[in-house]
């Protein structure tokens, strides 16, 4: 019978996985502790896969063989085995939950606990809590949403529970203040709503019916005078590509006045004008703006607003580097590429490398290095991958032109790439969609050049077609190779 990984690929993997070291640490801890956990074969299991975490690779993990190390003298009993899986996947997320609540951060855990003394009529130990963190949310220069909204349950426990005020006036002081935070609560995270459902309606023309409208929204409570609602009004005022003069305005504002911000108001608002840096930057395809979205990406490095409780996505990852690299700033991005890789998780940084490497190699005018370096690499992200494939396409369309000998290469990759990409899941149905466009717009204009009479004509004809296609992988770099075969003619 064949060796079958049991664990690698199951529920309770994934969820381990989302664990850090020391969590997984910890987590033996939670488990070993007969109020956490009364059942001794769950925290046995929990010893056998923290030896093979995070990858969940190492031999000993079939069915049988886990079985037989937790009941060394039991016949297996696949129940037995999916039910242990089962209940430490729960004692997993139950560990998550605590470690939330535990967060010095966050007030959750003092209120629930303010709720339980209320309940059992000690009042002085609830008010003096629920006291503590108005304080100490009031004192917070830039408030979240949720800073404002725990500062309205504070005050509605405060008011609606009879023990925990004193007389009229006071409770009249309490409904006064937990209105206004409730204003402040409603009006930001309208605004910020606002601002998503206006932007989802100009790129994806989706609907969106019976909204408040924004001037209903202005009128609420003019005494109400937030930063952010600046830049989220600004948003839902502008087009869905601003003019250059206007991004650098309102991506200058942010950058002086970032600091006024609460650190989820700074990551939205960040992300709004970098997306729309972005949008713009493939429009007008200009070295120079390019530039100017390379460093606002730097900036969000700097600032964490790029990573996710301290891990860098791929994407982003790889996008910094498409950036930077129409940008040539080459020295950078391998700075970039040397710094910022050991931000991915740990399975992905290897191959970040050998991605972000090739890439500068191939844009610098390397690109027999380039194609060294991913003939050779392996990709476990889905991502990384199908960049790296598209990348060997173009890196050989570059080569073709240099060396006809590697015509037939190039023709038979991308064949071969075109078939991976029809069944490939690697990505969204439009992503898989903008690759297959553009690997056939390569195959398109390197037939043309290899037709015993090339025409001006023909390339204009493709160079049309690539321009009118919202769907084109690395369009600015096919543009512009067509546009340097057609200026070739002259």
């Amino acid at each position: 019978m064949p060796y079958i990984n049991y664990v690698k690929s199951s529920k309770l993997a994934d969820t381990f996985r989302l664990l850090s070291p020391f969590e997984v640490k910890t987590l033996g801890k939670w488990l070993n502790s007969p109020w956490c956990n009364s059942n001794k074969k769950v925290y046995e299991l929990y010893l056998i896969l923290k030896k093979s975490y995070p990858s969940f690779e190492s031999k000993g993990l079939s069915k049988t063989e886990i079985f037989e190390k937790l009941y060394p003298k039991k016949k297996f009993n696949d129940r037995w085995l999916r039910n242990l899986m089962a209940e430490l996947n729960k004692q997993i997320e139950s560990f998550l939950v605590h470690q939330h609540l535990r967060n010095k951060k966050n007030n959750k855990e003092q209120m629930i606990l303010a709720k339980e003394y209320e309940k059992r009529n000690a009042s002085k130990r609830a008010r003096k809590i629920l006291n503590d963190i108005i304080l100490e949310i009031t004192t917070i220069p830039n408030k979240s949403t949720e800073d404002y909204l725990n500062l309205v349950q504070c005050h509605d426990m405060i008011y609606y529970a009879p023990h925990l005020h004193t007389d009229l006036k006071e409770r009249g002081l309490i409904l006064k203040n937990g209105n206004e935070f409730l204003d402040h609560f409603y009006l930001l995270h309208k605004w910020q709503y606002q601002a998503e459902i206006t932007e989802r309606k100009k790129v994806i023309k989706e609907d969106y019916k019976n909204q408040v409208d924004t001037q209903t929204l202005n009128k609420l409570n003019p005494k109400i005078q937030l930063p952010a609602i600046s830049f989220y009004q600004d948003r839902v005022r502008s087009t869905v590509n601003k003019t250059t003069a206007e991004f650098i305005d309102s991506k200058n504002n942010f950058e002086n006045t970032h600091h006024l911000l609460s650190t989820q108001d700074q990551k939205l608002i960040y992300f709004y004008l970098l997306n729309s840096g972005i949008r713009l930057s493939y429009k007008n395809n200009k070295v120079s703006f390019f530039k100017t979205i390379f460093n606002f990406y730097l900036l969000g490095i700097k600032n964490h607003y790029n990573t996710h409780f301290g891990t860098l996505s791929v994407a982003t990852f790889g996008n910094i580097i498409v950036t930077g690299n129409n940008a040539k700033e080459f020295d950078l991005v391998l700075t970039f590429i040397n710094d910022c890789h050991q931000l991915l998780s740990s399975e992905f940084r290897i191959e970040g490398k050998m991605y972000g490497t090739a890439h500068v190699n191939f844009h610098k005018g390397e690109y027999f290095s380039a194609l060294n370096i991913l003939s050779l690499a392996k990709f476990n992200s889905k991502n990384f991958l199908l960049r790296s494939r598209y990348l060997l396409s173009v890196t050989y369309f570059k080569i073709r032109q240099q060396d006809s000998s590697y015509i037939s290469f190039a023709k038979d990759y991308n064949l071969a790439y075109i078939k991976f990409l029809k069944r490939s899941k690697a990505g969204s149905l439009s992503l898989i969609k903008s690759y297959l466009n553009s690997v056939k717009f390569i195959m398109a204009i390197s037939d043309a050049l290899d037709s015993p009479k090339p025409s001006v004509e023909i390339f204009k004809n493709i160079y049309e077609k690539i321009e009118e296609n919202s769907l084109v992988a690395g369009k600015p770099w096919l543009l512009q190779e067509s546009k340097e075969i057609i200026l070739s003619f002259k």
